[in-house]
C-alpha cells in the first residue's frame, strides 16, 4: 500500500542560505540550525502574514497619534513657558490628552501584576528606558536631593538616557544613570596635562607621513640578518617567549614551533615576522644588539610584514594568521607614530574577526549591537563559568586577539573623534590551553577579572564620558550615576578571587603597603595596579565639576570634587607603591617594565592635576609624589638616547607643549630617529610638565 508522505517545509535560515533542511520529525528543529546555534523558525503563512501587517498599522498609527500629541503638549510647554514661570495647571491641558490616554491604555493589557512577598510586582516587558518613554509621561524621579532642582530641571529630566547630545554647545555625550535632574559637566580646563596633550599629538601623527620610515622606500635587508639570519630569528622568537608572551600571551608556542619547523624560510612567515617586529621595538633589555641596528631590524621585519598581510588579507584559510600579525605590529607602530597606518590594519582585523565569529557558535549574536560574547551582562562577577582548559588553540587565539584589536581600536577612534555610539565592546573571556605556562594560565584568569568590569553595561557608559575628558574634551554626568560608580567598583573588588587578592580591604593604605612589601608575586601586583589606575584614569576626569544649571549650590559641586581629589591622591599612592615593587620584583620579564612605565605616564600626569589643587593638603602631597614618578621613570627608563643628528641642532629638553597646543608644529622626523621614538616623547613630555607645576 502506498502512503504519501507529508512535504517538509523548510525553515527560514535553511531557506535563505539554500541548504537542505532535515529534520528527525515535523516538530523538530532542523539538524542544520541545531548544530549552527540558529533559531529554527518555520516561514508563517499567508493569514498569518495578514495578520502581522495589519497589527503592525495599528501599532504605527497608535503611534503616530502619540507623536502628534507629544508635539502639541511640547508646543503648549514651550508658549507657556514664555509667558509664565509656574508648569501647565491641569485645567488648562489639552482635550487631546484623552487620546494619548485611551493609547497608553490600549497597551495596558498585556501587563501582568502580581503580589511576591508581600509587595506588588508588574511585569510590562519594557526591557530600557527608551521603550518606556514610548508612553510619554515624564517618568518621576524620587531622590533625597530633590530640593537641588526645580521645574526646569525636572524637565531636562525627562529626556531620555540614551541621548548624546544633549549639552550647551551640543558636543558633549550625556549620560545620567537613572535619568537623575542633578548633572554636572567635567572636563580639563587650563590645565597643562600629559594624556589629552598627547592625544594631540597622536592627532597630528594620524594625519602626518614619516619623511624618513624606511618603509615608503625599498626594503633593505639589515646587516644583522646578512651572516646568519636564522639563528638571529630563533634567538627573537626565545626572547619573545621567555619574556614577552608570558604576560601576553598573542601566540600559541607549541604551535607556533611545529608550524615554523615545516616552513623553509622563516622570513616568509607573518607571525614569525610579527614577533620580531615586535621585540626589536620593544626595548627589550635581553636582546644585546645595538639600538640602531634593533631599530633598522624593527623597520625591516614590519615591512616584510605589512607586505604579506596586502598579500594574503582576503584568503579565507589565513584569516586569524592575518589578525595574529596585525595585532602583533602594533607595538612597532605605537613606537614609531604610525597610528594612521596602525588603524588602518585594525580596521582590517576588526572585519575578519567579524568573519571568523561564525566559526564558533557561543560567539555570536544577531543584530546591530551584535558582541563577542554571546548574551548580556549578568550583573554578576563569575569565575566558574569555562575556567577550565580548552582544547581548541584557534578559539583560544581567537578570544584574546579579540580583545586586543577592540581595545586598541576603540583607542584610536577616540582620537580621531570617530567613535559610534552603536559599536559593540563587548570583550569575550579569556581560555587558556594546558600546555601553556602556569603564570601565562594564572595571568589569563586574573585577566578575565579586569575584562568582567568592562563588560559591566554601567561602567561601558559611564568610561565612554570620561574617556572625553582624557581626549580634552567635556562630559556630563548625573550625581546619582558618581554614586552608583562606587558601588559598582566595591562590588567588582569582592569579587576577586582570592589568589589574586593582595589583602582584605584594597582600599586600606596601611595593609595595603604592608602586604606591597611582602608579596614578590607579579600577577597579584599587576591586578592590583589595574585596580587602581582605573581608578585614578576616572576620578582625574572628575576634578572640575561645573552645574548645567545655576540652582545646584555650590557646596554640592565642592563636594564633587573634594571627593574626586581624595579617591585619585590616595589610588596614585598606591597604584605607585605597587608599580615600584613591581619593577624590583619581576627582573625576568621586561614585559612588566613595559607596563609599569605606561602606568607611570598616567599617574604622573593625574599628580600634575592634583599638585594644582585648591586643597592644600592635596597639592602638597602630590608634588613630592610627582617627584617620585619622574625619579621612577629615569631609574627604569628603558630606551637610551643617542647622539643627535647635526641636523637637529635643538635638543629633546626644548619640547614645548604650550606651543604645541596653540597650533606650533609637532617635529615627528626629530622624534622618528631614536629607536624608540614614543618613549623618548613621553619622556620628553612628562618632564616637561613636571616642570610646568614647579
Amino acid at each position: 500500500m502506498y502512503i504519501k508522505k507529508e512535504r517538509s517545509t523548510p525553515c527560514i535560515e535553511c531557506r535563505n542560505q539554500r541548504r537542505k533542511c532535515i529534520r528527525p520529525s515535523l516538530d523538530a528543529d532542523c539538524l542544520r540550525c541545531e548544530k549552527l546555534g540558529e533559531t529554527c523558525q518555520q516561514p508563517t503563512t499567508s493569514g498569518e502574514t495578514h495578520k502581522d501587517l495589519e497589527a503592525l498599522k495599528n501599532q504605527v498609527k497608535q503611534l503616530e497619534e502619540a507623536v502628534a500629541f507629544m508635539e502639541e503638549q511640547l508646543q503648549m510647554h514651550h508658549d507657556y513657558g514664555s509667558n509664565y514661570d509656574g508648569t501647565l495647571v491641569r485645567s488648562e491641558r489639552h482635550p487631546s490628552s484623552e487620546l494619548s490616554n485611551k493609547v497608553i491604555q490600549s497597551l495596558f493589557h498585556t501587563w501582568k501584576v502580581k503580589i511576591e512577598n508581600g509587595t506588588f510586582q508588574i511585569e510590562t516587558g519594557i526591557q530600557n528606558i527608551s521603550e518606556l518613554l514610548q508612553f510619554h509621561p515624564s517618568i518621576a524621579y524620587l531622590s533625597p536631593l530633590s530640593q537641588y532642582y526645580t521645574s526646569e530641571s525636572s524637565t531636562t529630566a525627562s529626556w531620555s538616557s540614551n541621548n548624546s547630545n544633549y549639552s550647551d554647545d551640543n558636543s558633549s555625550d550625556f549620560y545620567r544613570g537613572c535619568n537623575a535632574g542633578i548633572i554636572m559637566r567635567f572636563g580639563r580646563e587650563g590645565i597643562a596635562s600629559l594624556i589629552p596633550s598627547t592625544i594631540k599629538i597622536l592627532t597630528r601623527c594620524m594625519k602626518t607621513r614619516l619623511v624618513t620610515s624606511s618603509t615608503t622606500n625599498t626594503i633593505t635587508l639589515p646587516n644583522a640578518l646578512l651572516l646568519d639570519p636564522e639563528a638571529l630569528v630563533n634567538q627573537l622568537l626565545d626572547i619573545y617567549f621567555n619574556c614577552h608572551n608570558k604576560y601576553n600571551p598573542l601566540v600559541h608556542e607549541p604551535t607556533h614551533r611545529a608550524k615554523l619547523a615545516t616552513v623553509q624560510d622563516p622570513l616568509t612567515d607573518l607571525v614569525t615576522l610579527g614577533i620580531c617586529s615586535y621585540v626589536c621595538s620593544a626595548a627589550c633589555k635581553h636582546l644585546q644588539l645595538p639600538l640602531q641596528e634593533r631599530r633598522t631590524m624593527g623597520d625591516y621585519f614590519h615591512a616584510k610584514a605589512r607586505s604579506i598581510i596586502l598579500d594574503q588579507f582576503d584568503v579565507p584559510e589565513k584569516r586569524l594568521e592575518n589578525v595574529m600579525g596585525i595585532n602583533l605590529l602594533i607595538e612597532y607602530m605605537h613606537m614609531t607614530f604610525k597610528f594612521d597606518e596602525c588603524r588602518q590594519l585594525l580596521a582590517m582585523a576588526l572585519q575578519i574577526l567579524l568573519d571568523l565569529r561564525k566559526d564558533y557558535p557561543e560567539f555570536r549574536a544577531t543584530g546591530a549591537n551584535a558582541c563577542f560574547e554571546g548574551g548580556t551582562h549578568s550583573g554578576h562577577y563569575t569565575f566558574t563559568k569555562d575556567e577550565g582548559p580548552t582544547t581548541d588553540v584557534n578559539k583560544m587565539l581567537f578570544t584574546r586577539h579579540v580583545t586586543i584589536s577592540l581595545w586598541f581600536n576603540l583607542l584610536l577612534d577616540s582620537i580621531s573623534s570617530d567613535i559610534a555610539d552603536s559599536e559593540c565592546l563587548h570583550f569575550p573571556i579569556w581560555k587558556y590551553m594546558a600546555d601553556e605556562p602556569e603564570e601565562t594560565k594564572r595571568f589569563v584568569r586574573a585577566q578575565n577579572w579586569v575584562i568582567n568590569l568592562y563588560n559591566h553595561p554601567f561602567v561601558l557608559n559611564f568610561t565612554k564620558q570620561t574617556l572625553r575628558v582624557l581626549m580634552g574634551r567635556t562630559c556630563t554626568l548625573s550625581l546619582e550615576s558618581l554614586i552608583k560608580l562606587e558601588a559598582v567598583l566595591g562590588e567588582w573588588a569582592m569579587s576577586l578571587p582570592s589568589e589574586f587578592r593582595l589583602c582584605t580591604d584594597l582600599y586600606d593604605k596601611k595593609a595595603c603597603f604592608e602586604a606591597i612589601d611582602q608579596t614578590t608575586d607579579s600577577v597579584v601586583l599587576i591586578n592590583f595596579i589595574h585596580f587602581h589606575i582605573f581608578h585614578v584614569s576616572n576620578y582625574s576626569c572628575l576634578l572640575q565639576p561645573k552645574s548645567l544649571h545655576g540652582e545646584t549650590e555650590q557646596q554640592l559641586l565642592s563636594w564633587v570634587q573634594e571627593h574626586s581629589l581624595q579617591k585619585a591622591l590616595r589610588s596614585c599612592q598606591l597604584a605607585l607603591y605597587a608599580i615600584h615593587r613591581l619593577t624590583m620584583a619581576e627582573t625576568n620579564s621586561c614585559s612588566y617594565k613595559l607596563c609599569a612605565s605606561e602606568f607611570l605616564f598616567s599617574a604622573l600626569d593625574v599628580l600634575a592635576l592634583l599638585a594644582l589643587s585648591p586643597n592644600m593638603h592635596i597639592a602638597k602631597e602630590a608634588r613630592p609624589m610627582m617627584k617620585s614618578c619622574l625619579n621612577e621613570l629615569d631609574t627604569n627608563r628603558l630606551s637610551i638616547r643617542i647622539k643627535m643628528q647635526p641636523s637637529y641642532p635643538k635638543g629633546p629638553t626644548t619640547f614645548n607643549l604650550a606651543e604645541l597646543l596653540n597650533g606650533g608644529k609637532f617635529d615627528v622626523d626629530y622624534y622618528n630617529q631614536f629607536p624608540h621614538p614614543w618613549l623618548e616623547m613621553m619622556y620628553d613630555a612628562s618632564r616637561y610638565i613636571t616642570l610646568e607645576q614647579k
